[in-house]
């Protein structure tokens, strides 16, 4: 779109002059929150969000809808097209244009046509051709994107690594995933598949993965890590403790970690010590400024002891020298906010490059 076009729709407003050193001062433009809306969506193995965002990433109308791991997508995508759908109408209602859909979601997006080729956390989404589902629904530009590049964009843009122009962040939950920033920019690979570290291997004689590999990072170091090496300790009865296998979840594990449960523990400090060696490969492989964690085992004590201390005895000393390494504060609605980013980014910027 051209400035005056988007000037027209009421997309950017002019907000006067700016400074020149000579010859005549440039006009000044900036995005209006309200000029457009944008409906995003954050598809996870156990739930959705869904939510409207303006220009500015500022959300409204949020709604979580849940379902069971096992779920296949014939009976998620439709429940999800209705309430996308509901949004969009709702919007369009209030009397604002809708730019466009952004979805976040996890697993291996294949960017030409918005499919999830494969979700290794949601073993029946395979092939889903996620993005035409939508699009022939909604009747709306669709953008679908993994939920690890949508929180570095989400990061980049409104977080804490508006600062640095290299920068990894990881997106430690069911599984394991990486958004990676070069230079200022997303890099995708090419085929869209940059930043799956979750599946770079770990240990070899490690946890099976659900991508079908052994010893795969995020086998070993994820939220259904956490739950695995607990489950593993109970059935060999090798430490005591109040957790049973009946009902175990990472909430409940959480808790006994911080009751100082021996079980607990005991499978912090070996989640702890892959997290770290992951986190050193990122480091020593892309030399970042910034390291963002995102996640609820990121704010667990005895986890991220644990990573740290394996970090700085497996990273290089120059890539650990000034960096800065933070747990992201947006919560899942960077997820949301990381969608909307990717519309604007596509809809206004893409055409201009």
């Amino acid at each position: 779109m051209l400035i005056a076009d988007l000037i027209e729709q009421g997309i950017v407003v002019e907000v006067g002059p700016g400074d020149s050193v000579r010859g005549r001062k440039p006009t000044l433009i900036q995005l209006n929150p309200d000029g457009a809306a944008i409906v995003v969506a954050s598809i996870r193995p156990t739930h959705f969000i869904v939510g409207v965002s303006d220009l500015t990433s500022h959300l409204r109308h949020v709604h979580e809808e849940s379902y069971p791991p096992e779920a296949p997508p014939e009976s998620v995508v439709p429940i999800l097209s209705d309430a996308l759908a509901a949004l969009v109408a709702q919007t369009s209602a209030e009397g604002r244009p809708v730019l466009g859909v952004g979805v976040s979601a996890v697993g291996i997006i294949r960017p030409t046509d918005a499919s999830v080729i494969q979700s290794p956390n949601q073993p029946r989404w395979r092939e889903v051709h996620l993005g035409e589902m939508l699009r022939e629904r909604l009747g709306q530009a669709v953008y679908v994107a993994n939920d690890a590049r949508t929180l570095a964009l989400a990061e980049m843009i409104y977080g804490g690594g508006r600062k640095y122009r290299h920068m990894v962040c990881l997106s430690v939950t069911e599984g394991i995933g990486a958004g990676v920033v070069i230079d200022g920019h997303i890099c995708w690979g090419k085929n869209g598949h940059a930043g799956e570290l979750g599946h770079t291997v770990v240990d070899p004689d490690g946890r099976v993965c659900g991508c079908g590999k052994r010893g795969c990072w995020e086998a070993m170091a994820s939220e259904r890590a956490l739950l695995a090496a607990v489950r593993a300790r109970l059935h060999r009865g090798v430490t005591p403790g109040g957790l049973s296998d009946d009902g175990l979840s990472v909430e409940a594990i959480l808790e006994a970690i911080e009751l100082d449960d021996p079980t607990a523990l005991a499978a912090a400090q070996e989640v702890g010590y892959y997290l770290g060696v992951g986190m050193a490969n990122a480091v020593n492989t892309f030399d970042p400024e910034g390291l963002a964690l995102y996640g609820r085992l990121c704010s667990c004590e005895p986890i991220m002891r644990a990573a740290r201390e394996v970090l700085e005895q497996q990273a290089l000393p120059a890539s650990l020298e000034s960096l800065d390494i933070w747990v992201s504060s947006m919560g899942e609605e960077a997820m949301l906010k990381g969608a909307a980013a990717q519309v604007l980014s596509r809809r206004l910027l893409a055409p201009r490059l």
